[in-house]
């Protein structure tokens, strides 16, 4: 509920009123594997390193928790989805990569659009209002940040959010 209100506050122009504070987004992170491991065993793997700098870190770790498990819904099953984290030039980069079937480059733009969804979720037995990429997207975006995504046959599906360490 919080992330559809959330959402309507972003499509109405708003951003996010963000409770900044310094953190390491490695533990945020490695905080998400061990829950999502908890239920859905161990496919989860971390890469990447370290990276301190100001943000909202329960937006930022519901933002994570919406990746993942759209990595977890639309992934090939007992497959790894693999969360990284970098910080490069005063960035933080945070992706979450599943294998599975891509999204079609014509539906990119709408997954991001409160209440739409690609059409193989829509017409497929996976369950959703179509609320969890708009926020991702939101909490970048009010973190002065972007929010991308790579899906293609063969490479699999990839989500990056790139938002400053400050």
């Amino acid at each position: 509920l919080q992330d559809l209100l959330d959402s309507m506050t972003f499509q109405s122009g708003e951003r996010l009123q963000l409770r900044l504070k310094e953190f390491d987004m490695l533990e945020v992170v490695k905080e998400m594997c061990d829950q999502f491991t908890v239920t859905h065993g161990p496919r989860f793997q971390f890469l990447g390193g370290t990276a301190r700098g100001w943000w909202d870190r329960e937006a930022i770790k519901r933002a994570i928790e919406n990746m993942v498990g759209n990595a977890v819904k639309y992934g090939a099953p007992d497959t790894p989805v693999q969360l990284k984290v970098d910080s490069e030039n005063e960035r933080m980069l945070l992706s979450v990569h599943n294998e599975g079937e891509p999204i079609p480059l014509e539906q990119i733009e709408c997954i991001f659009q409160v209440f739409r969804r690609a059409v193989a979720a829509r017409e497929g037995n996976k369950e959703g209002w179509g609320i969890g990429l708009p926020y991702v997207r939101n909490v970048a975006e009010s973190h002065g940040g972007s929010v991308a995504v790579d899906s293609a046959a063969g490479r699999g599906t990839t989500f990056l959010i790139d938002i400053p360490t400050d």
